[in-house]
């Protein structure tokens, strides 16, 4: 303990590298890929997250659209490219896009682990175009396995690619294959990483859920420096996780505290209001605490993609001509998320699917940072400023 506290008064007013988002990944005259899977994301997670517990992965998803878009055409490609942000780019343009941010990711030794994985699987009478496979492999080095769809072996398969890619934490992410599907697209992502500095102690408190009754956590404390900022809305501390060589950047979590009501709070963030956060933050002595916290989470994403302007996808006008010359369309999106948070660090992981169908007819002193009431938390990239995952936590 004595070792961990000497080490808390030498790291006191030190700049742990100031987060700072890069633009070297555009698309096209746009901005930064990182900057638009943000705000997708953000657009999605407040049509989705409601007053429950939810935890999100953007990065997962648009690398899973994007690997779709690959073999969209005319109208559906140009849909999906302004729901997820780039209105007048190609998907070719967006699909070399997201291959370079998942190099700049993964491309070099971390102290955190982060890996990210793609694969497809292909019904055996269903032939791809080979541009499209060739893509596939190429820009996200995607596995690509043709299987019989009918099969229960193919089930046990895809889900033990599941479990493999996850560190076992995301053991399944389908129940079943559905006899409508002819595809499916996945993406996983694991993250792993040590706080730069543990917390030393923790104990029991009340946390204020968002329906207002008080529930008994147990809260990581620590009194130091962390770098911080402020809006109109909310309070954002950063704690970063443990940095390697030639990992300066490194990642981190950011804690966004509402300092009013927590859903009005949360209406306020987009990419630009984060990226304006990560400019702003500066070091601050803080006397902080928040909950350690465990959970799983799960969402289908059909209904909020639609409503972002993607509907085409998932109809029969769908022209997805560049995968096969079987008629597809996207029957569902699906993902599944899991995150634990401890006094040591955290783990998290996401698996996202698509699903692709045979068309068919149907559709100084220290100042209090208590992280004691809903708030929103994100894994991020710093070097990037990617963000991995997004959850809020309230109950």
């Amino acid at each position: 303990m004595a070792s961990l506290l000497a080490a808390s008064t030498m790291l006191q007013g030190v700049d742990f590298g100031k987060s700072k988002q890069t633009k070297d990944i555009p698309v096209g005259d746009g901005p930064s890929v990182a900057y638009t899977s943000n705000d997708f994301g953000f657009r999605l997670f407040k049509r989705f997250a409601g007053k429950d517990q939810a935890f999100f992965s953007p990065i997962s998803l648009s690398q899973a659209l994007a690997m779709t878009s690959i073999g969209a055409k005319g109208k559906t490609a140009e849909d999906m490219a302004i729901a997820m942000g780039f209105k007048g780019q190609s998907v070719e343009q967006i699909a070399n896009g997201y291959s370079a941010l998942a190099g700049a990711l993964t491309g070099k030794e971390r102290s955190v682990k982060l890996n990210i994985a793609n694969s497809i699987w292909v019904d055996n009478d269903l032939q791809l175009k080979s541009g499209f496979a060739n893509q596939g492999k190429a820009l996200f080095g995607a596995e690509i396995a043709s299987a019989d769809f009918r099969s229960a072996e193919t089930l046990r398969k895809i889900n033990q690619w599941c479990y493999s890619k996850t560190e076992g934490r995301i053991p399944s992410i389908i129940d079943r294959i559905d006899p409508m599907m002819k595809m499916y697209l996945f993406n996983a992502l694991y993250f792993k990483g040590e706080w730069m500095i543990p917390f030393p102690s923790t104990y029991k408190d009340r946390f204020n859920c968002i329906d207002g009754t008080r529930i008994q956590v147990e809260m990581m404390i620590a009194e130091r420096y962390f770098q911080y900022y402020e809006n109109d809305y909310f309070r954002f501390a950063e704690i970063p996780y443990k940095t390697g060589i030639g990992d300066e950047s490194g990642c981190s979590m950011i804690i966004a505290l509402p300092k009013g009501d927590f859903l009005k709070a949360r209406e306020s963030l987009d990419a630009s209001s984060w990226e304006a956060m990560y400019q702003g933050l500066e070091s601050k002595k803080l006397d902080f605490k928040m909950p350690k916290f465990s959970m799983e989470y799960e969402a289908v994403l059909n209904d909020v993609l639609t409503e972002e302007g993607m509907g085409i996808a998932f109809s029969n006008k769908a022209d997805f001509g560049g995968i096969s010359d079987f008629p597809l369309a996207i029957g569902t999106v699906k993902q599944k998320t899991y995150i634990n948070v401890d006094e040591n660090g955290s783990e998290a992981a996401a698996i996202t699917a698509i699903g692709m169908r045979a068309m068919s007819a149907r559709p100084e002193p220290s100042d209090r940072f208590f992280v004691d009431k809903p708030f929103i938390y994100a894994i991020c990239d710093k070097a990037t400023g990617a963000i991995l995952f997004i959850g809020q936590k309230v109950k």
